[in-house]
């Protein structure tokens, strides 16, 4: 049902955020052979009992990715920013045994590694398979684009490595000695990874996170084993295997030297950490063009842990410090630099012909704000507006530009489909999903303020604050 609140004041914007959002379906099974002789591995010879490791991700996922806090990128620069986005892999042992090293029978040691310099390397991959030089990063790795979700390593690590037309690729593999020792791949995509605080402790490595809004956080591992994920993520490889080989992947549950031989190679699930708002404005009336929309903030925590990898698998992901800020929009990104605050903006000339002003052209408002996800956000809206004055004993007519901000409060929506409601019965902006925020511009008319629209309902409207405010601060 509508409900429609009239303010007596000349303010003049309302808000109604409705949702799209990005959903992260499942990627298709994959099934991909490479023999030595395709991977063109340098040496043959000596290599030609050794296991590579492949990797996978699900590719789709990455719709934000960017580099150097310049916000998320569309479909149409996806190939281009995913050839230079750099992903970081760090692989672990999980689980205690009683053949080999008597370190297997330990818990795995993340400050264990197998590539860092100047450190003790663990030559036999009792604890690290796969890092990188850098003791706190990981080994770099690219994405190749054109949809298979493949990653490649990238030179400098390894001394082997494939040479194509694009690039020079690490090759990294298993172990030969322990091919049953089962690993938990992990990897993630920090923007702007030079800003982060690392730790690297025994159970876990992590990072202190500080969000400025065009940041994207990635992050994810690779499910450990059984059937059920046999058949959803190898389903051809999966028609294939005798029954004795589909027990024993599944009795060791991890990513190893035998599986590898077998054709399951780890397909990591990376995920966004964070919430993505974009935001249009509609002519709400003929006088809309009296209002220009100088800026947009938007506050939430700004600093949190970031997990990359870890002994429990469910403790993978981003979690908020209670730090609150207002981060601004800004303009879309060039892919090269943190663009500036949005550009002030009209909106497009009102048709009178459309009595519904959400059915209005919409103008798009800077790029958008990725965000921790949370129950609501605080909005701040600066616009400037043309007030027409009348001066006393006179007919003479003048206009001024006045400057205020609006306050707004907007809300999860309630779906309960999309998975954002938790288990005490609130709704959260969800991670990995696009909100759209609409706001509705009129002139010189009190503000009407919807909480809820007709035929907006399947799209998953946000209900506003009933508390709405204007000063001149901002």
């Amino acid at each position: 049902m509508n409900q429609l609140y009239k303010i007596k004041s000349l303010v003049i914007i309302a808000v109604v955020a409705a949702v799209t959002t990005a959903c992260n379906e499942s990627y298709p099974g994959i099934d991909y052979d490479m023999t030595h002789g395709e991977l063109g591995i340098h040496n043959e010879d000596e290599t030609r009992t050794r296991t590579p490791i492949m990797l996978f991700a699900n590719q789709q996922n990455f719709f934000t990715v960017s580099t150097k806090g310049t916000g998320p990128f569309t479909s149409t620069t996806l190939e281009n920013k995913l050839a230079n986005a750099t992903f970081y892999v760090f692989a672990f042992r999980f689980g205690r045994y009683n053949s080999g090293p008597s370190g297997f029978q330990n818990e795995t040691d993340f400050t264990q590694t197998r590539y860092a310099e100047g450190r003790t390397q663990d030559q036999e991959f009792v604890h690290c398979l796969l890092d990188g030089k850098n003791y706190y990063l990981g080994q770099p790795t690219g994405l190749t684009y054109g949809g298979t979700g493949e990653m490649h390593f990238e030179e400098g690590t390894s001394t082997d490595f494939i040479d194509d037309e694009l690039h020079n690729q690490d090759v990294f593999y298993y172990s030969g000695d322990y091919q049953t020792v089962p690993y938990d791949f992990f990897a993630y995509y920090v923007d702007d990874i030079s800003l982060a605080q690392h730790h690297r402790d025994a159970d876990r490595i992590w990072y202190d996170i500080t969000l400025n809004g065009t940041q994207d956080l990635l992050c994810g591992y690779a499910p450990r084993i059984n059937e059920d994920v046999l058949k959803s993520r190898y389903a051809n490889r999966y028609k294939e295997l005798t029954r004795a080989e589909i027990n024993n992947i599944c009795n060791y549950g991890g990513y190893c030297t035998y599986s590898a031989q077998l054709g399951i190679h780890p397909y990591v699930n990376v995920g966004h950490q964070l919430t993505q708002l974009e935001f249009e404005a509609y002519p709400g009336d003929s006088t809309a063009n009296k209002i220009t929309i100088l800026g947009i903030r938007v506050e939430s925590n700004t600093s949190g842990r970031l997990v990359v990898a870890s002994r429990n698998l469910e403790d993978v992901g981003f979690t908020a410090y209670d730090s609150k800020a207002f981060l601004p929009l800004r303009d879309p990104h060039d892919g090269l630099t943190t663009p500036k605050e949005m550009t002030p903006v009209k909106t497009e000339q009102y048709d009178e012909s459309i009595k519904e002003w959400t059915k209005q052209e919409p103008t798009k408002l800077g790029g958008s704000l990725m965000l921790n996800p949370q129950e609501s956000y605080r909005m701040e809206i600066k616009y400037q507006q043309t007030i027409r004055k009348v001066y006393t004993g006179s007919s003479v007519v003048a206009e001024k530009d006045t400057v205020l901000t609006a306050h707004y409060e907007i809300k999860a929506p309630h779906q309960e489909d999309e998975g954002n409601k938790r288990p005490d019965g609130t709704f959260i902006f969800m991670p990995g999903k696009t909100y759209k925020v609409r706001v509705a511009v009129f002139g010189l008319k009190p503000i009407e303020v919807w909480t809820s629209i007709d035929g907006w309902q399947q799209a998953g409207n946000i209900d506003l604050g009933d508390t709405f405010s204007t000063d001149d601060q901002w």
